[in-house]
């Protein structure tokens, strides 16, 4: 998106890939930790981010479709949240980042764990938290920003997309993969060279060195089989930004085992009520329905092109507030409780086992979801509509959320 701001990227190595080659050419030298060994500095991260997990071996992959071909979410209508009292079809978590009491801190107000955490990883393999949690310790599972280019000043120097759309980084993305299959978050899904139609990373079209539509598909499907390598659950993340140009020449099509392995589980769109209000309601407070239906590529496209491609969606980077908005910490903000509740109207009017999860953001411009009592109101449509849910759908066969 247009506004870029500032997030941390993950970076502690998981200990099994401590002599890793994560180099362009796979050269062993195991020289590409982040510049002093620390977690990183994303510049741009937060959708308008920016700039800003572990299955079991084996091929199962995710739930198998009816006609046995294409492993996608069950997408069973009526069954998938398997019935009960506050029994949920879909998925519930923040973008946490470089914060690992982030989920323990809502399930406190929200009085439920959080089914996910969301985080950025760097081309360096590097984790940069501890594993993130909830209050009894558990570990919620993990939805990650994996990039197909060194975009955070790694050491490494992946800057060239039709190098990785030739296969010379693959020794990296299967490092990348490594670790978050070592990681104690079981991996949920990656959402690969995220908001693809933007003009601000260097693998969308026309940006960055030999970035073009083909380079990126061809390489978005060498790191989504290197993931699905090591963790067979995953679920595979095409995800657009808001308002932007068409993203459809970057599509790498449908997930299917025999003739796509490197296709798309689940479409998903990144906004914030901030920016659209910024710079498309001349500066007055956006209600939801401009998020969802005023932009050429808005959530209605997401739903629509999704169901016409056979994938699921999701939201993984999104949230309320105003321009000063400043994220997890950042105390009061817009606090648009009638955004907030439309927002999870939508979701709750949508096909169970198509709609899969929802992580609000913890950076600028979204309001601070995380502290208890900073956005009263916020909170406030998240208690009526989740507080004693779980998830309880059949869409995901990876390890089960706490």
């Amino acid at each position: 998106m247009r506004l870029r701001t500032a997030c941390n990227v993950l970076a502690v190595v998981a200990a099994a890939l401590a002599g890793a080659a994560c180099s362009p050419g796979g050269d062993g030298s195991g020289a590409d930790a982040s510049p002093d060994g620390a977690a990183g500095e994303c510049i741009g991260c937060g959708s308008p981010d920016g700039g800003p997990p572990t299955g079991d071996s084996g091929d199962e992959g995710v739930a198998v479709g009816d006609d046995g071909s294409s492993p996608r979410p069950d997408a069973s209508a009526g069954s998938d949240a398997g019935g009960g009292p506050g029994a949920l079809g879909y998925m519930v978590g923040i973008k946490t980042n470089g914060d690992p009491n982030g989920p323990a801190k809502v399930e406190a107000w929200l009085g439920r764990p959080l089914d996910i955490a969301g985080a950025t990883i760097t081309t360096t393999s590097w984790i940069s938290t501890a594993p993130y949690v909830t209050s009894s310790g558990a570990h919620p599972l993990l939805e990650v920003s994996f990039p197909l280019l060194s975009i955070f000043g790694e050491s490494n120097h992946l800057d060239d997309l039709a190098q990785a759309a030739a296969g010379a980084y693959d020794s990296t993305y299967e490092a990348m993969a490594q670790a978050l299959a070592s990681w104690p978050n079981p991996l949920l899904s990656a959402r690969i060279g995220w908001e693809l139609n933007g003009t601000w990373y260097a693998w969308s079209n026309g940006v960055g060195t030999n970035a073009t539509y083909a380079s990126y598909v061809a390489a978005f499907k060498r790191a989504a089989q290197a993931i699905r390598k090591y963790n067979p659950h995953a679920l595979i993340q095409w995800c657009i930004a808001w308002g932007q140009a068409d993203p459809t020449p970057y599509w790498p099509g449908a997930y299917d085992p025999s003739t796509n392995p490197g296709g798309v589980d689940v479409v998903s769109i990144d906004f914030y009520q901030a920016n659209i209000s910024q710079y498309d309601d001349h500066g007055q407070q956006s209600p939801w329905a401009m998020a969802q239906s005023d932009g050429t590529i808005d959530v209605d496209w997401t739903v629509s092109f999704a169901k016409q491609q056979g994938v699921k969606i999701a939201l993984s980077e999104y949230g309320a507030g105003s321009p000063g908005s400043g994220g997890e910490g950042s105390g009061p903000g817009l606090d648009d409780g009638a955004w907030t509740a439309a927002a999870i109207q939508w979701m709750n009017g949508l096909p169970p086992g198509f709609f899969l999860w929802t992580d609000w953001s913890d950076d600028a411009p979204a309001d601070d979801i995380v502290t208890a009592g900073a956005n009263p109101d916020e909170q406030a449509a998240w208690l009526g509509a989740w507080k004693g849910t779980h998830y309880a759908g059949n869409w995901w066969k990876g390890a089960s959320p706490p």
